[in-house]
Parts: structure tokens; sequence; C-alpha cells
């Protein structure tokens, strides 16, 4: 039984090491994804190859979890949405 097939999944940090792992790992799980990094031209590219890979949603944001209305503001990007991750 896959637990994480069609769950709403977070990553901070996703451009690179640990979170890009993470986001291939939840992809390739089934996971829909929501990255966050400073580098929104590769979150753009990994959400492109995941997108086709894994034919999942991904939806990135250019956030800087050091910077609090950053993080206040996507949030209520998200809540907007009505994208709340799981």
């Amino acid at each position: 039984m896959n637990r994480i097939e069609g769950k709403l999944i977070l990553i901070t940090g996703a451009s690179s090491g640990i979170g890009e792992a993470c986001a291939r790992r939840f992809a390739r799980e089934g996971a829909h994804l929501i990255l966050w990094a400073r580098r929104l031209d590769r979150l753009a590219r990994l959400a492109d190859e995941l997108e086709k890979a894994h034919g999942r949603h991904v939806h990135v944001a250019e956030v800087d979890v050091r910077d609090r209305e950053a993080v206040n503001a996507a949030v209520a990007a998200i809540e907007e949405a009505s994208d709340v991750p799981d």
C-alpha cells in the first residue's frame, strides 16, 4: 500500500541536495508537490522534469525560508488556492 500517492507535499530547499532528492522520491511515489527554494530557475527545471516523468502536479515558488514575510505570503497563496499540503 502506497500512503504517499495522491498526497500534496511541501518541500523547502527543493532546488538541490536533500530537498531535490525528496522531491524526486515523492514524485516517483505518486505525490503532488509544492516546491520552495531561493533559485526559481532550478525549481522550474525540476518541476518540468518531474511533471513529464511522473505526470504529477508540481507548483513552485521562490521562497527564502529565512524571510518570515516571504514564507507567510507563500503560505497565504497556498491557502488561497486551497492547496493545503498533507
